[in-house]
């Protein structure tokens, strides 16, 4: 039987990091990391030739018996906040859409924008109708949490403390998604 693992790949000084999915993990690391050196698009692999592998820390957080469960642990790992590098939802390979949903922007990020915007008149009904928006956006991505976590526990019986350390977050994090959204249908 075939063994996926979920690794995870953090840089030293930021913290930020990406996460995949690979039955051949050690082979995985080094297509990385001859991706980035030939140059391709991607915000990990931009990383990667900025900073330099060695910047790196690679681990495996966990096995799975099958791909499709390692699909599952890495939008699993996504929806809890993980994978600043990550262009997608994951579990998809390559080939899904850029998503930003719910990612928090640094402090050097807001700033840029902020002074992009400066000077620039929004009217009072704008504002009111985007903060309503965001409102909602959020709303659905703790939902989408929740259900993603409730149906890992179905899954697999693991405890709290155990499912916060295998996707890389705190257990408060994971009782507060819990405790929101009780009886989500999975």
């Amino acid at each position: 039987m075939t063994k996926c693992a979920l690794y995870r790949v953090i840089h030293r000084e930021t913290g930020r990091d990406y996460v995949g999915i690979s039955v051949d993990y050690k082979r995985r690391w080094r297509v990385h990391k001859q991706r980035a050196a030939r140059g391709d698009k991607s915000h990990f692999y931009s990383a990667l030739r900025k900073y330099g592998p060695c910047s790196f820390d690679w681990k495996v957080i966990a096995w799975t018996s099958c791909f499709k469960g390692g699909c599952q642990l890495e939008k699993l790992a996504r929806h809890l906040g993980l994978g600043h590098y990550n262009m997608t939802l994951g579990g998809e390979g390559t080939l899904g859409c850029p998503v930003n949903l719910g990612r928090k922007q640094t402090d050097e990020t807001r700033a840029k924008l902020r002074a992009c915007r400066a000077g620039v008149a929004r009217p009072a009904e704008e504002v009111l109708r985007r903060a309503a928006t965001n409102s909602r956006r959020y709303q659905q991505l703790i939902k989408q949490r929740a259900t993603a976590l409730h149906r890992l526990l179905l899954q697999h019986p693991y405890t709290r403390p155990e499912l916060a350390a295998l996707v890389g977050v705190s257990r408060s994090c994971i009782i507060r998604t819990l405790n929101k959204y009780p009886n989500v249908p999975c």
